[in-house]
């Protein structure tokens, strides 16, 4: 037998207090987790109490992230920008979004946070880091981490920067002439 319930509050807890539950030898309530997708019902049989009030708990609904694209690795020259993306689907409730870094001989990861070396943005499901001036000790394994509490995801990338060595665009030939003279030419 179905009875009528009424929703009186919502608990911080996750626990629904339902009351007016007709009083009867057996009450039925109904439980029912809400959130932004749906709201889903499900019986739940409780014994007579002579408690107006009666408790149930309820397991809210939602989405772990996913990983929709990964990082890729990334091999260049230094200085130049350093640009790292990946796509994530940050579920429900939104997932709160990490950046790491981790030197390739240390596989402990330090969180990185915007300032004037690092920049991260968040443009819907694309999630981006930039390093504007890279240098050769920026080569690390880099990680995007999304995290709400449904789940978790994570992809990392490597990233290696090479330090550029002085090119000679021409060859000079320099001779001596005489007494301290020289003549120098291009080859």
């Amino acid at each position: 037998m179905w009875l009528r319930y009424l929703r009186s509050q919502y608990a911080a807890s996750g626990t629904t207090v339902i009351t007016t539950l007709q009083s009867q030898a057996r009450i039925c309530s109904v439980v029912f987790t809400e959130n932004i997708l749906a709201i889903s019902l499900k019986a739940v049989h409780v014994k007579y109490t002579e408690n107006p009030h009666v408790a149930v708990d309820v397991r809210l609904a939602g989405l772990a992230p996913e990983l929709l694209e990964g990082l890729t690795n990334v091999r260049q020259v230094a200085p130049e920008k350093v640009e790292l993306s990946c796509r994530i689907s940050t579920g429900v409730p939104s997932a709160d979004i990490h950046w790491y870094r981790s030197r390739k001989l240390c596989k402990m990861f330090r969180e990185i946070f915007n300032d004037e070396k690092y920049e991260i943005r968040r443009d819907g499901d694309t999630m981006t880091l930039i390093i504007a001036v890279s240098e050769a000790t920026d080569s690390a394994t880099y990680r995007c981490e999304a995290v709400n509490k449904f789940g978790k995801v994570r992809t990392e990338s490597s990233v290696v920067l090479l330090r550029t060595s002085p090119r000679f665009l021409s060859t000079a030939v320099m001779e001596f002439v005489g007494m301290g003279a020289a003549k120098i030419s291009n080859s």
